[in-house]
């Protein structure tokens, strides 16, 4: 069985040979006649075009074949789940490397794609990258492969989202008709960037601590998801996290150690610090209140 794309150009083919015979035929028929110094006859045309009328039925024969060929192709490839290829369109990207604008947007990206690499936004290599190399180095697979698929793509939104607001963002006043359409358009897709940017603070943050304390990652996944300003979001600031967290651990410790403390010692029925009444009164062996005597005035 032939292919439908042959079906196809054999018709195509025969209708043009066919066409090119009836050209002939008046063509033969009227350089008879002018040899011969006599118009063509009537009957010499009618054969001319006895002959055109067979050789076109011949043709919506061949036709018709083709077209059940082809619908029998077309049935068969389907079945086999084949489809018929279809041209995709041509999609052109934005250049992150255009101008200096990856270097305008918010600070994050250690690494960019190398110059001549695709534009379309992609996963690149990001050896050089602190956090990426720690991962690695630690076997940690899927945090790794989370990473890098944030760090990248992120980038990309990143820088068009800059490119947006600097060629359609920074128009939109209140007189513009189309700010109210636009600009919520612009803050949503600006705000996705952000959590982007959170998530990788916080695997970045997570892998670079010395602190893997599980109650320590939960406070620091808790304020950095809880802050609004990313510029919040730097070493400095998760440093910071970290020493206060420590210091928070570190005066509940001593505030748990204090109860304690207490407890044992009102346990051995002694008294606790703070005078000869602890500020509470004294205690007998039977933990009970002394009651003061009372002082009677000179």
């Amino acid at each position: 069985m032939v292919s439908i794309a042959a079906a196809e150009i054999a018709s195509a083919a025969s209708e043009a040979a066919i066409a090119q015979a009836g050209e002939d035929a008046f063509t033969t028929a009227a350089a008879n006649a002018e040899a011969n110094n006599v118009p063509a006859t009537t009957g010499q045309l009618n054969e001319s075009a006895s002959q055109i009328a067979e050789l076109k039925s011949s043709v919506l024969q061949l036709q018709s074949i083709v077209a059940a060929q082809t619908a029998t192709i077309s049935a068969v490839q389907q079945a086999n789940g084949i489809f018929p290829t279809q041209e995709v369109p041509v999609k052109e990207f934005f250049n992150i490397r255009e101008g200096d604008i990856v270097q305008r947007i918010e600070a994050g990206f250690p690494v960019i794609p190398p110059a001549g690499a695709l534009l379309a936004p992609h996963l690149y290599d990001l050896h050089g990258d602190r956090t990426y190399g720690l991962l690695k180095d630690g076997n940690r697979k899927s945090e790794c492969e989370e990473y890098r698929l944030l760090v990248c793509i992120s980038l990309y939104l990143s820088v068009a989202n800059k490119a947006i607001e600097e060629t359609i963002g920074e128009g939109l006043t209140p007189e513009n008709s189309d700010t109210a359409i636009l600009r919520p358009i612009i803050n949503t897709y600006q705000e996705v960037e952000s959590w982007f940017r959170k998530r990788i603070a916080f695997i970045r943050a997570k892998a670079a601590s010395t602190n893997q304390d599980g109650q320590y990652i939960e406070y620091l996944r808790s304020h950095i998801y809880g802050q609004g300003d990313s510029a919040e979001l730097g070493s400095a600031a998760i440093k910071k996290l970290e020493i206060l967290f420590t210091a928070e651990t570190q005066r509940a410790v001593r505030n748990q150690a204090a109860k304690e403390e207490g407890k044992k010692l009102l346990a051995k029925g002694k008294e606790p610090r703070g005078g000869a009444d602890g500020g509470r009164g004294a205690f007998n062996r039977d933990k009970k209140t002394i009651a003061k005597p009372i002082r009677k005035a000179d």
